[in-house]
């Protein structure tokens, strides 16, 4: 009978016997084995703990192996582990070592860390882009083993990422990831790379700039944002066609007022070349009014607040103005609607300016909810009554506008003003292997015709005084 058991005497596992195996009341913890499968055993504690294992020697040496609580693990499937493990262990494998290998082996979190500091940051400019990718899609597989991640959770989690974040940004986190485990099998990870093989989305190169009418609203909305530093980075941005990167960290060092040109060194610029940028004469009348107002520090942009010492993060602006300019826009159509005359249509626009201060000094005061953003609160009450007479407010939206749409802007004026791909190209520092060779022989004067007449043109939509420059 189970009941009457002497620890260490087998008996037939089965599911009955085991419930039944008596606790022990001498010893804390007895071990039973099977009659079936010697070396198969069950260990059973005084608090009723039974637990399966395996107890071999292997090379001389005692090896107990856990492989799991009763009645979680079944007997029948705790003996096939028994079988399996049993196995190994005939065959000179350790089960215990690989155990140990697994618990061991490098997370993703790790992985990350030492690329980043063994290869991003030695080799690319843009390590920062990659670790912002990775805290903000991969972050939840940081602990995962990298052996626990297999080409169908690559998969299923690109696939969110695009549903959640677009297609363009999971691409671009699913090459991050490529990258790392092509960075690990260089330093001795044998296993796959399970993003290999996964199915990428289709992209469509962006053709966004802005035209005549959004320009304009573009610059009233910029005209009204507080913050000197905001307006002039955007106005920079779209006068020299400049990367957002290399604009924020523009530095008084290289560039030539008098000269009108913009040295980027080659371990800022994208593809790793110097690039000079030519100013045209209203970036020139910018960044010389700039210059007075900075005092001794050696950054365009400067920022008290960042670690860096220049402006870093324009995002949350750039809402602020696209929602602006939309609000703007949404105005001048309800005014279109309702056939106002221009200096109506004008005292409606400052209402709308007007209400926006007044919903502003309400949440300053706290007559507002708690996390009230008094423009979106603004926009939404024109929203409706634009609805409320038949307009369609999705017209008035410039939210797909992204920062580097203000390199395309100018770009595409430049193409307007039939420039060619090539100065187009030289301009904004393009590196096209079919375009190469003409870039080393052309001069920056056709260049600088080129942009000067695009900015010119560009700014004539808001009929700027002649020698001035827009703040």
């Amino acid at each position: 009978m189970v009941t009457n058991l002497v620890p260490g005497t087998p008996f037939g596992f089965t599911e009955a016997t085991v419930r039944k195996v008596p606790l022990p009341t001498v010893q804390r913890r007895v071990r039973y084995y099977d009659a079936v499968l010697p070396g198969f055993c069950l260990r059973v504690t005084a608090e009723g703990v039974k637990t399966f294992g395996v107890y071999r020697k292997m090379n001389g040496k005692p090896m107990d192996l856990t492989l799991g609580r009763w009645p979680g693990l079944t007997v029948e499937r705790a003996r096939k582990l028994a079988q399996e493990h049993m196995g190994d262990i005939a065959a000179g494998i350790d089960p215990q070592a690989a155990k140990k290998a697994i618990r061991e082996e490098t997370t993703l979190g790790e992985l990350f860390t030492d690329y980043l500091d063994l290869h991003a940051k030695a080799r690319k400019r843009t390590w920062e882009e990659d670790e912002r990718r990775f805290n903000a899609h991969l972050s939840g597989w940081r602990g995962r083993r990298l052996s626990a991640i297999i080409p169908a959770d690559v998969q299923s989690w690109h696939a969110r990422v695009g549903r959640d974040h677009g297609h363009y940004a999971a691409n671009r986190v699913h090459a991050l990831l490529r990258k790392m485990f092509n960075f690990a099998r260089g330093r001795g990870w044998k296993g796959g790379n399970p993003a290999v093989g996964v199915q990428r989305f289709q992209e469509r190169s962006r053709e966004r700039f802005m035209d005549a009418t959004e320009l304009r609203l573009f610059f009233t909305a910029l005209q009204a944002e507080a913050d000197p530093t905001v307006r002039e980075f955007f106005l920079l941005a779209l006068l020299t066609g400049g990367r957002r990167s290399n604009v924020l960290a523009m530095r008084w060092e290289d560039i030539d007022l008098e000269r009108g040109l913009w040295r980027i060194p080659g371990e800022k610029s994208k593809n790793g070349s110097a690039l000079t940028v030519v100013l045209a004469p209203l970036a020139v009348s910018l960044l010389t009014e700039r210059k007075k107002g900075v005092g001794t520090s050696p950054w365009v942009l400067p920022s008290a607040g960042s670690e860096s010492g220049h402006f870093v993060e324009p995002k949350s602006a750039w809402g602020r103005i696209l929602a602006r300019a939309e609000l703007a826009r949404l105005v001048a159509m309800i005014s279109d609607h309702l056939k106002l005359t221009p200096e109506q249509a004008e005292t409606a626009l400052q209402d709308a300016a007007a209400a926006v201060e007044r919903a502003r000094f309400d949440a300053f005061a706290r007559r507002l909810p708690k996390g009230t953003d008094p423009l979106a609160m603004v926009l939404d009450h024109y929203r409706d009554q634009a609805k409320a007479l038949g307009v369609d407010p999705a017209q008035a939206r410039m939210r797909d506008l992204r920062i580097h749409d203000l390199r395309r802007t100018l770009g595409s004026w430049q193409a307007a003003g039939n420039s060619s791909l090539s100065i187009i190209g030289r301009s904004l520092g393009h590196r096209q292997t079919q375009t190469t060779a003409i870039y080393a022989r052309l001069s920056l004067d056709p260049v600088r015709e080129s942009v000067e007449k695009a900015t010119t043109a560009m700014f004539a939509v808001i009929a700027p005084q002649p020698g001035t420059t827009p703040h």
